[in-house]
């Protein structure tokens, strides 16, 4: 759950609460599940986010590294090697090693790499990151075209209410341009 500089030059800002819902829906479906969570640092975003993280860390084992390693473990495990981070600062160069049954990767949002070739079709802009649209003070970004609109995730990384609040908004752009 962390961003690489020399892939981005922005944080997604919704990747660390999904990966910590996915891991507390594997705790919900599997109460008895193990959930351990390799991090660089975890992003506070949106509201009750604290409360959330408290409660993921009460039921789950946080570990401060980037695993650079993973390969196959015996008998079908999967094995990480990492350097953690979090334990005393003597043992910061430790390489430890773990075997887990499964593994889940968690990467930021990034837009797709036919978005430049979709938005050249369609005589769209992008931004500077490769998202669709123009951003400005509206809760729509701009685009060059009347009947073109944007929604979501392809416009800028963004949690689900925010994807369902930009829909809606769509939405009533559409009836409104419609009706005129």
């Amino acid at each position: 759950m962390h961003r690489r500089p020399e892939d981005t030059d922005y944080c997604s800002a919704v990747c660390c609460a999904y990966a910590l819902r996915m891991a507390q829906l594997m705790k919900y479906h599997s109460e008895d599940a193990e959930v351990t969570l390799f991090y660089m640092d975890i992003q506070n975003f949106g509201k009750g986010f604290n409360e959330f993280y408290r409660k993921c860390k009460d039921n789950m084992t946080f570990i401060r590294s980037r695993p650079y390693e993973i390969e196959q473990g015996q008998d079908g495990s999967v094995r990480v090697r990492f350097a953690p981070q979090s334990l005393p600062e003597k043992t910061h160069s430790q390489v430890c090693e773990q075997e887990f049954d499964l593994v889940v990767l968690a990467v930021g949002i990034r837009p797709t790499p036919d978005a430049t070739k979709l938005a050249e079709a369609m005589l769209v802009p992008i931004d500077e990151q490769g998202f669709f649209g123009f951003k400005g003070p509206s809760p729509l970004p701009a685009m060059q075209h009347e009947g073109i609109f944007v929604a979501g995730a392809c416009e800028s990384p963004k949690d689900i209410q925010s994807c369902m609040r930009e829909a809606e908004a769509v939405s009533a752009a559409v009836i409104s341009e419609a009706h005129l």
